[in-house]
């Protein structure tokens, strides 16, 4: 049993020896559809940008902007949502990163009907804290964990994201986040700069 997890332990190092770091200076563009946990059966498609930048060698920049939208019984619903934050970054392995970052965070939402319009916008703030790993010089997997306020309603989700590096530069990917208020399925689209 020794020689089996010990055979084991060296092969994932070997596997990780061959593989880079995690990408830090990229652009992704997102497909995403949300499921909210709600009276109705709000399900809205849309998409996000992201861009990363590496400032030093641990620190980081991150902004987004998604847009959702939806449907129900004749009533357009509208969800977007942009952030901006700086993160710090630390390399655990030759292929491994840990981060942490806090953001401010801006979302609106629009719901309208036939006679019927509502209008709501906030701003708050956001912690998160998460790995990336390169498993593979191919294959880069990330899971993370935040904390978003928003004029004091507050979520908390769990992310899972993995990419194929089609290049070193190009790679495809998919995402999934569960809150406890919401879910979300994305495949995405990355350009490391």
């Amino acid at each position: 049993m020794k020689k089996a997890i010990l055979t084991m332990s060296l092969g994932l190092l070997s596997c990780n020896v061959l593989a880079a770091a995690p990408a830090w200076d990229y652009a992704q563009l997102s497909i995403i559809k949300a499921d909210y946990d709600s009276a109705v059966e709000l399900k809205p498609i849309g998409g996000m940008v992201f861009v990363s930048n590496e400032l030093s060698e641990h620190m980081f920049i991150a902004g987004s902007y998604s847009y959702l939208r939806d449907e129900v019984y004749g009533t357009d619903v509208e969800v977007s949502q942009s952030t901006l934050g700086v993160g710090y970054k630390y390399s655990v392995t030759a292929n491994t990163d840990v981060f942490s970052a806090i953001t401010f965070e801006y979302g609106d939402n629009t719901v309208k009907a036939p006679g019927y319009s509502q209008y709501d916008d906030g701003s708050g703030y956001g912690v998160m804290a998460g790995v990336r790993s390169l498993i593979t010089s191919q294959i880069e997997l990330k899971a993370a964990l935040r904390f978003v306020d928003i004029d004091g309603e507050d979520e908390t989700s769990l992310g899972l994201a993995a990419d194929y590096l089609i290049t070193p530069r190009f790679a495809v990917g998919v995402n999934y986040d569960n809150g406890s208020a919401f879910s979300l399925v994305g495949i995405n689209l990355r350009y490391n700069y």
